[in-house]
């Protein structure tokens, strides 16, 4: 029986003094789906991914010398056991003593009295057998690491914040005392190579567990290390060590738990070896003064940025961070001058647009400023970013309805073209707390239905047409895009729902109820689901919901029209897939892809006016 199950995000380090002939690599596991035995993560994908970017932005590394297994990635890189095993052992055969090699797991992590093991897509945790053969040895990943010929070894292990029992998701896991001894890799040193440099970098203390931070979309201890490593973490040299990058990390985790929590999480590192551990050495130092000798005046130095510009968000940008500068009046009044010249070509747009736009030009010259080393420039479009984004969030909140609003005072319903679906082939949703009423294809969108559009607009195929395990005539189509869902829409008259309106359909008219048909768990009589079937169904196989929609949970997940989150990285898609686990098919089980992103279990299915 399973009786300890551990929490905990350590960071053990070995690195020296880079070589010039030396070549980087990475392997980066982050799984956020599990079995339904186990319970799911949120965003153990956004941190291995953030973290790619890092080494290929930061630390040089080329995009592909990095292995990545996620949730999405296939065959040999699904990040199942016994892939993680082989990748983690090819790496050991082909890495050379010069070179740097990087671990990143990110998932779940469980421990009891025979031993600790990082839990990969396809484990099983029901019984101890059953652990033991579908989940990934602690003992394994020290026997392969510490036959590493590499003189640079850095391994991350995020496993996990949360109970790996299914239903327990929201219960603390503890760091064990016995888990984190339980990563022991031992290298010796190579001869005419240098002593090697090891530390271990954990993110909570044993006893305590590490949290994680939905508004960020990271866990707390990997916002702030990602945060630190690009700069936050500068020395005056503009160095960033794993001392200052801890001592960093620490202080501001240690302050977002007791604040956000009122609990504690205190990362620690664990450090042995005589070598300076300098991760990043290109990042210029803040403005700091502390012996009292001259520093650039900050405030005279934007000024020359911006003092020639002809964009009235340059300025709005300075008075943004020098509000009471000596400069600021000049500001204003330069302001003023600028709204005289273009005020007449100036066009109405909503709000969260505008500061959509501030936004996006602020990102875009802090990283010129990056680019250019620009330290005073850095701080001011970094402190902008924050203030617009804040902002943004409470702007979009308050459209988001009215936009849904206007969009039935804009539009007016046109008739549909011929041999296209009609009403019938519709369902008549009632307006909800958030939704207008609205119409939603009973069914989703066949292969039959989506043949017609390729005929009558030459409009691509789709991806999997000519795969006899999904282009069947009343299968949902798959492999197509979310353009490629809405080109469809838009053909047809109608659109894609947004994912309100979807939710409040899949419901089915049942209140505080988790998936469509009510409280009952997924059984294969209810749901294609779990990969029993192997392949998406015939639209309609399963019974309807309340409203007469099928399909609202599994066979194919469905693209909606919202962006998953303001970072606009992916669209939103709803209701989980005959590939799915239980989990995905909640009604309030939120997902997203790119809208690029092409696979066989995602579908659509179309919208329209109640009007």
């Amino acid at each position: 029986m399973l009786t300890r199950k551990i929490c905990f995000f350590f960071f053990f380090l070995i690195f020296i003094c880079p070589v010039s002939s030396a070549e980087n690599y990475a392997l980066l596991v982050g799984i956020n789906n599990y079995p339904d035995d186990i319970s799911p993560l949120r965003y153990c994908v956004a941190d291995v991914l953030s973290f790619r970017d890092e080494l290929i932005n930061l630390a040089g590394f080329k995009r592909d010398k990095i292995l990545l297994m996620t949730d999405d990635t296939k065959g040999n890189m699904e990040p199942t056991h016994i892939n993680i095993i082989m990748q983690l052992g090819l790496l050991a055969k082909q890495i050379q003593p010069p070179d740097t090699f990087i671990f990143y797991f990110s998932g779940h992590g469980i421990a009891n009295e025979v031993g600790s093991f990082l839990l990969s897509s396809n484990s099983n945790i029901v019984t101890q057998d059953t652990l033991e053969m579908s989940a990934v040895p602690l003992d394994r990943v020290n026997k392969i690491l510490s036959s590493l010929k590499a003189q640079q070894l850095l391994v991350v292990i995020d496993a996990c914040r949360n109970n790996p029992e299914a239903n327990r998701g929201i219960e603390d896991n503890f760091l064990t005392d016995n888990f984190s001894k339980g990563f022991q890799i031992h290298r010796r040193n190579l001869d005419n190579h240098q002593p090697r440099v090891s530390a271990i970098f954990y993110a909570c203390n044993v006893g305590e567990r590490a949290y994680e931070w939905p508004d960020k979309g990271h866990g707390v201890f990997s916002y702030y290390l990602l945060q630190g490593l690009k700069g936050e973490a500068a020395n005056e040299k503009g160095e960033v060590t794993i001392t200052d990058l801890a001592d960093y990390t620490q202080n501001k985790v240690l302050n977002w738990a007791k604040t956000y929590r009122g609990k504690k999480q205190t990362p620690w590192l664990n450090l042995t070896g005589e070598t300076r551990l300098v991760l990043v050495d290109k990042i210029k130092p803040r403005l700091l003064s502390n012996d009292g000798s001259s520093v650039t005046d900050p405030e005279l130095e934007a000024w020359k940025i911006v003092k020639d510009s002809a964009n009235i968000l340059d300025f709005e940008d300075f008075l943004s961070v020098f509000p009471h500068g000596d400069l600021s009046d000049v500001a204003r009044l330069k302001i003023k001058k600028l709204e005289r010249v273009i005020k007449p070509q100036q066009v109405t747009k909503p709000l969260s647009q505008q500061i959509q736009a501030e936004l996006d030009l602020a990102r875009q010259r802090f990283n010129l400023a990056k680019k250019n080393n620009d330290t005073v420039a850095q701080v001011i479009y970094r402190q902008k970013e924050a203030q617009l984004l804040a902002k943004l969030r409470q702007v979009e909140a308050k459209e988001k309805l009215e936009q849904q609003r206007n969009w039935h005072n804009s539009r007016l319903r046109q008739p549909y073209r011929a041999g296209s679906q009609n009403q019938s082939d519709m369902v008549l949703i009632p307006a909800g707390p958030a939704t207008l009423s609205f119409y939603l294809d009973k069914y989703e969108v066949t292969n039959a239905q989506y043949n017609r559009f390729v005929q009558e607009t030459g409009h691509r195929k789709p991806y999997y047409w000519d795969d006899e395990y999904f282009n069947q005539p009343n299968q949902p189509v798959v492999g197509v895009s979310w353009y490629d869902a809405s080109a469809y829409a838009r053909w047809i008259n109608k659109r894609l729902p947004s994912e309100n309106e979807w939710e409040w359909a899949a419901r089915g008219g049942l209140k505080n109820k988790q998936y469509p048909w009510g409280n009952q768990e997924p059984n294969t009589s209810r749901a294609n689901y779990g990969r029993d079937v192997g392949k998406s169904s015939p639209v309609g196989s399963y019974p309807a919901n309340g409203y007469g929609l099928y399909d609202m949970a599994g066979n194919v997940w469905e693209w909606c029209h919202d962006w998953f989150s303001l970072d606009r990285d992916g669209k939103v898609v709803r209701g989980g897939s005959w590939y799915s686990y239980t989990y995905s098919l909640s009604v309030e089980n939120r997902n997203q892809l790119n809208p690029d992103s092409l696979d066989n279990f995602f579908g659509f299915r179309c919208a329209s006016e109640s009007n």
